[in-house]
């Protein structure tokens, strides 16, 4: 009941913002107190409803209406860009008024299916970030996040301890609570070493005979040969070569990550890799610094928030899934949206 009142309240204060003329106005104080950047995270796009999603986490998801929707918004809005764009208005010191970017996040093949003909057919720009080493190889299991979804989803009963004693004595009572606690279970394991989550994985693989969510299409990555067809329309940046947590890395490891990942999409592609988004958000001034000496002009985190461009190795970016702009009836709603894309 709470949370349905706090939902509701939300609701009605993104409905007087919007067509109280707030938005507009907010809008035009970033434009007359500085010029401002808008940056999207999109992560996947689905063809169907969020509930028939076993197999990946569904809070990544914005469904096929919404994000036309979105787009039609973001369009009649904003002057929608991409980095390598950005960075010739930057030169030339006059960035437009309104500038936005959308972002997508991980290379996931539905961001070729579902989201690129509709960026295609409105003609709006996008970035995507692509996880260097896995395109292109079928084979490869799901990111730790869907895995880790599916197996909650498939088995109700887990006991991990023993099977990773670095992490199991924490993650067990995450997984105890995760109905109750989704976020703070992932958030959690966010902040460890990737390898490690994968192999407290693998160990429970093992242990319960499990398949490894290997045949789940929802999880299936990019190719090359997609990504190429759609280079004409979208820029294409670095999300590492792995996907792993920047921070838990040596010095060898992290400059692999980010330098040779910026290599590996250059060979595949035609266009200058400048962009650079961390994995899970994860960094500090020290692989900010190691970023820029790679080569890339501009990096963006998962902070949320407006960018005044001050630091253009820690642009905030505004996170979008289904509900983001799923109002209190379970539709679409203009004004929530609007709400959130000031930051709000």
């Amino acid at each position: 009941m709470l949370r349905k009142l706090k939902v509701l309240v939300k609701n009605l204060v993104a409905g007087i913002f919007y067509y109280g003329g707030l938005f507009h106005l907010a809008r035009f104080v970033n434009n007359v107190s500085g010029r401002r950047l808008t940056v999207l995270a999109y992560h996947r796009v689905a063809n169907r409803d969020l509930s028939d999603v076993r197999d990946a986490l569904p809070y990544l998801f914005v469904t096929m209406d919404s994000f036309k929707k979105q787009l039609d918004f973001v369009k009649t809005h904003y002057q929608v860009l991409n980095f390598r764009e950005l960075k010739a208005h930057l030169a030339n010191n006059d960035l437009p008024r309104n500038a936005l970017i959308i972002t997508f996040d991980d290379g996931y093949e539905d961001n070729y299916r579902n989201a690129f003909p509709l960026l295609q057919k409105l003609s709006i720009p996008a970035v995507m970030f692509i996880t260097a080493n896995k395109i292109g190889h079928e084979a490869c299991l799901p990111y730790w996040w869907d895995r880790m979804y599916s197996y909650l989803e498939a088995y109700k009963d887990w006991y991990v301890e023993g099977l990773c004693p670095d992490l199991d004595r924490e993650v067990l009572p995450l997984l105890n609570k995760f109905k109750k606690n989704a976020s703070g279970l992932f958030g959690f394991l966010n902040q460890k070493d990737t390898n490690e989550i994968n192999n407290l994985l693998n160990s429970i693989e093992m242990q319960y005979k499990m398949k490894g969510n290997l045949p789940a299409s929802d999880n299936t990555i990019l190719r090359w040969e997609q990504v190429q067809e759609m280079e004409t329309d979208v820029e294409f940046g670095s999300h590492t070569c792995n996907h792993r947590n920047l921070i838990t890395l040596d010095p060898g490891n992290l400059a692999y990550e980010i330098a040779e990942s910026l290599k590996i999409i250059k060979v595949n592609t035609k266009g200058d890799v400048i962009a650079f988004s961390y994995p899970g958000g994860n960094y500090n001034n020290q692989i900010a610094d190691k970023v820029a000496e790679a080569g890339y002009d501009f990096a963006v985190t998962t902070d949320t928030g407006i960018n005044d461009l001050k630091d253009r190795y820690a642009l905030r970016r505004i996170s979008v899934w289904e509900g983001t702009s799923r109002g209190y009836n379970g539709k679409y709603s203009r004004s929530l949206f609007a709400y959130k894309l000031v930051g709000l």
